[in-house]
């Protein structure tokens, strides 16, 4: 077997490359490439040191095989090398002091100092290192196991960047819309006071020429009349020189009205703070990067402090209408769910057609999946995962967001008609709706039952939709005929808002940032918000009763800070976009 000149081998049996330096050389300070392994004395040496090696008399009888062909002959039994990498000797000894194993080598050139160096044979009980293996095998499939979790969490996250950012792109291109249809409202005003000025001008001047054509045409005559009055009599001709006199005086008069037309130079001059603030702007807007966590419980939640954080002025305006029927609806959409994800796509709960719709951040339709019943109501847990209400099987259907795609997940059964629901971290909470328990329930993701909160009857009749304000830590529930019920996390009522003088009905109810709620009331054909401070209910929106608008289910989300709304009667198949300013 040939000698190799390399200073490195590599294993047949593993993909590590490993350096052997001469023993000899090393220890006179030199660092020549071991060629040849002594089988004896387990010794590894250059090429000349291998002559002298074999020349010395108590060594001359020792066999020496090249480094290649020692790892040819010692084939490894298992998959852990029983060589020093560094040494290239067999390991047998074990330093308790620095936790390693070693080769003879190793112990007289690293561990002199050591006090625990021990012999393999000793320290190797095999019941010892039966538990040891075990132990790591466990350890090994926990660690495994870890990085399958983590490898699937990069990839959603992955997902989601790509996500986030078409997502990111369908907002910057909705807010230059907006940005476009201010500019188009200034243009359009521009044109409107030109129309206006040319109007004005023109409607002027073109009576005046109106009545020089008119001024001509009658002097005309005139003067016809006083060519042909020179061939009658004397009286004949006094009356007539009269007449012409007095249509001569009169058009004098209106000539002298008539103002002379002066020279208007029409030109635009534009306002240029516009396009100095414009130019003065690096971007559209800033991209932030923000960090979901979990959320915070305060010691002390009140909700008058939270409602003083934000501002009073706030109130939605309208933006457009969509339409929310899709290709493969068979009748008209009822739409009596609705939330928004965290990347701003909203998801639809459709009674009449029996699914759960699909929207972009744009409003566009991606896709929908049918259930087996009518879904209620739709909330969201989590950036890629659902949960509707199927009020007729008694049944929470779990629900997997994709891009593109809707994917049943697991479903929750309960003992109640659920209706209305919402999530906080951890929990489901979930209205009974017409049904005769009157209570809500909060259920965990596994669908155990937590606790029940029953209220008397004079509090909940048919409490409906439910929202939750996170930074309050209370719950907001419309009762279909008891108003919209305030409660503590306990289920304790802290106040109830309910127009007295109305025979009002109450949908659905939204908590937009913490301390702001609005619920629709459906027989009023408004939306309400709902003081926290004991003025009770403030009308923000209203349709006219012979528009047929009459509100049924609301969502907000934060991230474009738009309110949708969707209505029952003839306009089922709309919804209503609002953005807060």
């Amino acid at each position: 077997m040939s000698v190799t000149s390399s200073r490195a081998f590599t294993s047949k049996y593993s993909n590590d490359e490993i350096t052997v330096t001469c023993d000899p050389c090393r220890f006179s300070g030199k660092n020549s490439a071991a060629l040849k392994y002594c089988k004896d004395c387990g010794g590894h040496f250059c090429m000349y040191c291998a002559k002298l090696h074999l020349k010395a008399s108590p060594t001359k009888k020792h066999t020496l095989i090249t480094l290649i062909e020692e790892n040819e002959t010692k084939k490894p039994t298992g998959k852990t090398r029983k060589t020093c990498q560094e040494h290239g000797a067999k390991l047998t000894k074990y330093c308790e002091s620095h936790e390693v194993l070693c080769c003879n080598v190793c112990v007289l050139a690293s561990h002199k100092e050591c006090i625990k160096v021990t012999s393999l044979k000793e320290i190797a009980d095999r019941n010892v290192v039966f538990r040891m293996c075990k132990d790591l095998e466990s350890a090994i499939k926990r660690l495994q196991n870890k990085f399958e979790a983590l490898h699937a969490e990069k990839q959603d996250y992955i997902k989601s960047v790509e996500q986030q950012t078409e997502a990111l792109v369908i907002n910057v291109n909705m807010y230059r819309k907006t940005i476009d249809g201010i500019l188009n409202k200034l243009e359009r005003e521009a044109i409107r006071r030109k129309d206006e000025f040319c109007k004005e001008r023109t409607d002027t001047v073109n009576g005046q020429i109106k009545t020089c054509k008119t001024a001509i045409t009658i002097l005309d005559e005139a003067y016809k009349q006083v060519d042909t009055t020179l061939k009658e009599s004397n009286a004949d001709m006094f009356v007539n020189a009269k007449t012409v006199q007095n249509v001569v005086n009169k058009y004098s008069e209106v000539l002298s009205k008539i103002e002379p037309s002066e020279k208007e130079g029409l030109r635009f001059v534009p306002d240029l703070n516009i396009e100095k603030y414009l130019g003065g702007l690096e971007a559209l807007g800033e991209v932030l990067v923000e960090k979901y966590s979990a959320v915070r419980k305060d010691n002390s939640p009140s909700i008058a402090s939270s409602r003083r954080s934000t501002s009073e002025n706030r109130k939605p305006n309208f933006t457009a209408d969509i339409n929310v029927k899709m290709k493969s609806d068979k009748k008209t959409c009822f739409i009596t769910g609705a939330t928004f994800l965290y990347d701003g796509r909203l998801v639809l709960a459709d009674d009449t057609n029996k699914c759960v719709k699909l929207f972009g951040p744009d409003f566009k339709p991606v896709c929908s999946i049918i259930t087996a019943t009518s879904p209620r109501d739709v909330t969201t847990i989590s950036h890629h995962e659902v949960a509707a209400t199927l009020p007729a099987e008694k049944l929470i259907q779990m629900l997997r967001i994709g891009p593109k795609e809707i994917v049943k997940l697991r479903g929750l059964l309960l003992d109640i008609e659920c209706y209305g629901i919402t999530y906080h971290m951890p929990d489901l909470y979930v209205t009974s709706g017409w049904s005769a328990e009157r209570e809500i329930q909060i259920i965990n993701p596994d669908g155990e039952l937590r606790k029940k909160i029953r209220l008397s009857k004079s509090i909940f009749r048919y409490p409906l939709y439910i929202s939750i304000d996170p930074k309050a830590e209370v719950m907001y529930v419309s009762d279909y005929l008891n108003g919209v019920l305030v409660l503590d996390m306990t289920g304790k009522v802290i106040m109830q808002c309910k127009d007295a003088d109305k025979g009002s009905y109450y949908k659905g109810v939204e908590v937009t940032v913490p301390g702001q709620v609005y619920a629709c009331q459906w027989q009023d054909n408004g939306i309400t918000r709902v003081h926290t401070d004991g003025r009770g209910l403030e009308t923000v929106l209203s349709w006219d009763k012979m528009d047929r608008r009459k509100p049924l289910a609301i969502a907000y989300t934060s991230k474009t800070k738009r309110l949708v709304v969707s209505f029952c009667g003839e306009k089922r198949d709309l919804m209503s976009i609002y953005k807060f300013y």
